[in-house]
């Protein structure tokens, strides 16, 4: 493969990716003249080769969460605690947010707002009030789900319909004894 056909290899499947894998958007990105249409073809073609399909794997491969990285996230999803957001007088405080590095926990964020008059006659007054709501994810979700891989908390049995009561005892037990 020649070093021309390696860079636009590289280059169209980076914009690939970046585009929610649209060819016809990394198409354009890349620079390629013509209509939709034409850019559509373009990539389709593109897609079609091995070096683009090699860059798009190696990609993927290096933006995948390991699962070490799923677990480290998780354990630190549950231990997350309100006061690496709140300022000392209890109002959000996004830089200390960051600079904790714990807005990746942040799963709703909004700021509103708003126009208000205060007073009455020649004394009144317009003011701004801003209101900031966020919540986080669910940290006992993630502790339960970290459990769960830790064997701690198991799900329930359900009793299958057809299947005697004896063979659901004798399914849960065994299952009880393995894990003991």
């Amino acid at each position: 493969m020649g070093r021309k056909t390696e860079i636009k290899a590289d280059l169209f499947a980076k914009h690939y990716i970046e585009a929610n894998c649209n060819g016809t958007e990394a198409m354009r990105r890349c620079g390629h003249p013509g209509s939709d249409t034409v850019r559509a073809d373009a990539a389709s073609a593109f897609l079609r080769k091995a070096e683009v399909q090699e860059r798009l794997s190696a990609l993927r491969k290096a933006l995948e969460m390991t699962a070490e990285e799923a677990v480290q996230r998780m354990s630190e999803m549950g231990r997350v605690d309100i006061a690496d957001y709140l300022d000392e007088d209890g109002c959000f405080d996004l830089k200390k947010a960051k600079e904790l590095d714990r807005t990746r926990f942040i799963k709703e964020y909004k700021v509103e707002t708003e126009q208000r008059t205060v007073g009455a006659g020649e004394a009144a007054k317009p003011i701004t009030v801003t209101k900031t709501t966020f919540k986080l994810h669910d940290a006992q979700t993630a502790v339960q789900t970290m459990m769960k891989r830790h064997g701690l908390l198991k799900d329930k049995t359900v009793h299958e319909a057809g299947e005697s009561l004896a063979e659901t005892l004798a399914k849960v037990l065994g299952a009880h004894q393995e894990s003991a």
